[in-house]
């Protein structure tokens, strides 16, 4: 008869990443799309919603860049061709060529408008449904 072995039997394996590479997945997430979004949340609300939008634009442009800067990464011809034209959309966005038209047809542009709503006022009038301030009170 053969001797058996003094040592215990081996556990099999368990499936998955333990509770330490979970934990680091969970700081992972929280860190960069909690508080990232937490940031940009607080920046786009000191910003018009156009400003905001164009600038979102170059979010994967700041990656790409982070990328070969931080990793040392290659980025492919199509990945450069991408930031060209994400960065030619950031720059056409930006023009606003619709306030200068709208001032040679004799219409009030609608930032114009905007300003003109946000100067303050005495009183209470009627205006659009709702009160609001009215200046003549």
């Amino acid at each position: 008869m053969a001797a058996r072995s003094a040592s215990p039997p081996s556990s099999p394996p368990r499936p998955g990443p333990g509770w330490p590479a979970l934990g680091w997945l969970l700081a992972l997430g929280v860190i960069s799309q909690v508080a990232g979004w937490l940031l940009i949340a607080g920046a786009l609300a000191r910003m018009s919603a156009a400003t905001g939008a164009t600038l979102m634009l170059l979010e994967p442009i700041a990656a790409v860049g982070f990328g070969v800067l931080l990793l040392g990464e290659q980025p492919s011809g199509l990945q450069l061709t991408g930031c060209a034209v994400a960065i030619a959309a950031v720059c056409f966005a930006g023009r606003n060529p619709g306030v200068a038209t709208e001032r040679r047809r004799g219409r009030p542009s609608p930032l114009a408008a905007a300003e003109v709503a946000e100067q303050p006022a005495v009183g209470l009038g009627r205006g659009r449904g709702v009160l609001v301030p009215r200046a003549d009170a």
